[in-house]
């Protein structure tokens, strides 16, 4: 699970950018690029979840 990134403007001001413990941060067309890279779709359920899923499943 993991928040996503909304826009560059958004992000500057972000608190979640902040904290130490979140290292990388990713946004809708990151996960694609992922999904279409590995292969897999990329499902999104709510804000925050993303499923990336082999096959057309």
């Amino acid at each position: 699970m993991t928040k996503l990134v909304i826009d560059r403007a958004r992000f500057s001001d972000w608190h979640y950018r902040r904290d130490p413990t979140h290292i990388s941060f990713f946004c809708r067309y990151t996960w694609d690029c992922i999904a279409r890279q590995w292969a897999t779709t990329a499902t999104y359920i709510g804000s925050d979840v993303i499923l990336i899923r082999k096959g057309n499943n």
